[in-house]
């Protein structure tokens, strides 16, 4: 059935998409599910997802077979809506997820992570900005195998943003050197072109030093200094004399500072220590000045007169403490991304080269500006995501579904490029800011992955052919082998004189007690076994040439969503030729069953003899019509109930699909269920063989109008107990045996189908423009 998903291939010839690359899986019938859980090592559900969410914008044949496969949705969603809509779009990702995720198992690991990371840019970088921003999201989606350091380099290519601005968030102060220097520095990654920014300076209403110009004269101890206001500061005051000074500025109080003079022997002011700066001393604002020396009011000779007049104040150079004003932005740089941290440093005051000649200990230490930086917004100019409409237009044209439309919008949306990331410098990865988008969290999935990707059939040889009915003949030998005690009793039941047997139990002990023993469980067991092979080989074959033919007649379009319903009438139609073909052998059973003694010594060729001795070969097909409507209600109930109680229970407990274990174990459950109701609904088939071929000289007919004549027809329900048992038993054996052999001859699903490598055709498709 999975072999019908995609184009065709039949015995000699294929077909098959340019655009799309088809390989093949590997040997083995474990091949895809060890595929699967290798690549679960490196790369997280979310992750799958997601990339396939990128191919199916990006990457041509993948968007062809997405519209592809929307065509086929018409085939069957036409007036559809809801669920109806919703279900078979939703495998179809889950299914093209699959594949993504059987290609990604070829890059493990780190190495594997930078590989697939180098080959996305070499086919999807050149797109767009947005491009390169979605392969961004995607690496950052892995846990352990990140490659930082490319995701690094391609955020600065996708985001590409410059310096806007440096925010000064604390003016530091005592920067009376000089400019300082700022340096804007990416300690993660390394820009494009680095940005480059100058600080400027102003005062800030203290005082730093005082200069001592002139020392004065006749200082008999230190002078004070004295500071007054003589303008009060406002904001009218700011407009008049234009001081340009800020809101805080204007509010900050009038302080005058705090200072010690000192004067040497011979009283002359030879230096001043500042040691409270003050406050609010702006230019213009305020008056100050060294106090003069005292008189001496006992000048008693005339040299004391004379340095009397010659006394006089000192004379100084307020220096004015300095601040940083604000810092702007000489060359904006490039290639940066608001990812990264940023950091901007600003020169410590004793940093600055000191141009003022500003050296003595007396003056107070400054304090570091700090500053942070703004970065400009990056531009999407040609953003693809979402889905522009008249792509969704052209999409959609043939479905004309706005339900169906949105379906796969949502299925098929990315990230918005707005959406941040953030480098952890302690873990050294990327983490998404926003915790959810398109109504996903991150740290789950971005939608379905099954457990089997998009498969085509490969081209198929005779031997390979031969090898799977070998295969389909070994499988039906032994498990139908396995079942001939279950099927006598069976048998027993149905041809026994009515009230012989009581039921299922009463039968199995009278045949060992009375009817042989324990040879009697296996008088049928050399023609159901030989009879079983040739059916099997006939059917199993046939089967897988009947779909590859029905699949390349009807085209990859109607196939893609009819699987089952091409497999069933494959299977019938093989069933038919394999049912004439073995009924001799089932004819030959039923004798030697309900007979002990017919085939001497439970011997088939000697019932084969008598048979045909005593009713001509004709009697060997006489009971050819109701083992072919036996064998073919159940073909038709098995594979229709399979599908019917499997796609229940997916439906009920969708999770089970991501489990390897759990999804065989629904498979095998599905396969007992049907093989009880195949047993139920082909049961009266069953008994009329049996009545036909009961006796010499019994025919169908016969046992026909001895069944009407009757008039019990719940007789024809007689075995159905061991038979219900038979059928259950029959699929989960069949379920062991027959993926077992064709690996054993090397015909499993993995040699005999590609699938659609998606991983493979970045490095050979056109990207999506």
């Amino acid at each position: 059935a999975l072999g019908a998903a995609g184009a065709a291939t039949v015995l000699g010839g294929s077909q098959q998409s340019e655009a799309a690359v088809w390989s093949k899986p590997g040997i083995g019938a474990q091949v895809i599910p060890n595929a699967l859980k290798s690549a679960e090592k490196t790369y997280p559900l979310r992750f799958v997802t997601y990339f396939s969410r990128f191919m199916l914008t990006y990457d041509t044949s993948s968007v062809n077979w997405w519209r592809d496969s929307v065509d086929t949705s018409d085939v069957l969603l036409k007036g559809a809506s809801g669920k109806g809509i919703l279900q078979p779009r939703l495998d179809q990702f889950a299914r093209f997820a699959a594949s993504a995720e059987v290609g990604l198992a070829r890059y493990p690991g780190e190495d594997g992570t930078e590989a697939l990371l180098e080959l996305m840019l070499r086919r999807y970088g050149d797109i767009s900005k947005e491009a390169l921003k979605q392969i961004c999201f995607l690496f950052a989606l892995l846990d352990d195998c990140q490659p930082t350091e490319q995701i690094a380099e391609v955020l600065s290519r996708a985001d590409n943003v410059s310096v806007s601005e440096v925010k000064v968030s604390s003016r530091g102060s005592g920067y009376t050197a000089g400019n300082p220097d700022v340096t804007i520095t990416t300690p993660d990654y390394k820009p494009a072109a680095e940005a480059s920014a100058v600080a400027l300076l102003r005062d800030n209403g203290r005082v730093a030093g005082i200069k001592v110009t002139e020392g004065g004269k006749g200082y008999a101890k230190p002078p004070k200094i004295v500071f007054e206001r003589t303008v009060a500061v406002n904001n009218e005051t700011n407009t008049e004399l234009k001081l340009e000074l800020d809101q805080d500025q204007i509010n900050q109080p009038f302080k005058p500072p705090v200072t010690e003079v000192v004067i040497d022997s011979e009283g002359y002011v030879v230096d001043v220590k500042v040691l409270k700066r003050g406050s609010g001393l702006w230019k213009g604002t305020y008056e100050w000045a060294f106090e003069a020396p005292l008189p001496n009011p006992k000048v008693s000779n005339v040299t004391e007169a004379l340095e009397e007049e010659e006394k006089m104040a000192a004379k100084g150079t307020l220096v004015m403490d300095r601040e940083i004003d604000k810092v702007v932005v000489a060359s904006p740089g490039s290639g940066y991304s608001p990812a990264f941290p940023i950091e901007v440093s600003i020169q410590a005051p004793e940093e600055c080269k000191n141009s003022l000649g500003l050296e003595s200990p007396l003056y107070q230490p400054g304090e570091r500006a700090v500053g942070t930086v703004a970065l400009g917004k990056p531009k999407f100019d040609n953003d693809p995501v979402p889905t522009k409409a008249e792509e969704e237009n052209l999409r959609f044209v043939k479905i004309q579904s706005e339900e169906l439309a949105k379906v796969d919008k949502d299925l098929t949306s990315l990230i918005e490029s707005s959406v941040g990331l953030s480098y952890q410098s302690s873990s050294k990865k990327f983490k998404f800011i926003e915790t959810s988008a398109l109504g996903f969290n991150v740290s789950t999935s971005f939608g379905p992955r099954a457990r089997v990707p998009i498969l085509k059939d490969d081209v198929i040889s005779w031997s390979q052919f031969t090898s799977i009915g070998v295969a389909g003949g070994v499988c039906a030998a032994v498990a139908h082998g396995a079942l001939v005690p279950l099927d006598t009793v069976k048998l027993k039941l149905q041809t026994a004189p009515p009230g012989k047997y009581d039921n299922i139990f009463d039968a199995s002990v009278k045949v060992l007690r009375d009817e042989g023993g324990l040879k009697t469980f296996v008088n049928g067991f050399q023609p159901e076994t030989l009879g079983s092979a040739i059916y099997g080989f006939l059917s199993f074959g046939g089967t897988e040439i009947l779909r590859r033919t029905a699949t390349s007649i009807v085209g990859p379009v109607v196939a893609l969503q009819n699987p089952v319903p091409i497999l069933v009438v494959s299977s019938c139609l093989a069933s038919v030729v394999a049912a004439a073909i073995s009924c001799p052998f089932q004819a030959v059973k039923v004798r030697m069953v309900a007979d002990e003694n017919y085939g001497p010594g439970a011997n088939m060729i000697g019932g084969f003899q008598r048979l045909i001795r005593e009713d001509g070969a004709l009697a060997l097909v006489q009971g050819v019509t109701p083992f072919l409507v036996k064998d073919v209600t159940f073909v038709l109930s098995k594979f229709s109930v399979f599908d019917v109680v499997s796609k229940a229970i997916y439906f009920s407990y969708p999770q089970f699909r991501e489990d390897l274990q759990l999804t065989l174990l629904v498979s095998l459950v599905s396969g007992i269920v049907a093989g009880i109701c195949a047993a139920v609904t082909s049961h009266p088939g069953d008994y009329l063989f049996s009545k036909a071929n009961q006796k010499s000289g019994a025919t169908v007919m016969s046992a026909w109008n001895d069944y009407m004549d009757k008039k019990d027809y719940g007789v024809i329900l007689t075995g159905l107990s061991p038979r219900l048992l038979y059928g259950g038993l029959l699929i989960a054996l069949q379920f062991c045996i027959y993926d077992y052999c064709r690996v054993l001859f090397h015909v499993s699903p993995g040699e005999l189908n590609v699938f659609l490598d998606v991983v493979a055709g970045i490095a050979k498709s056109t990207p999506a423009q």
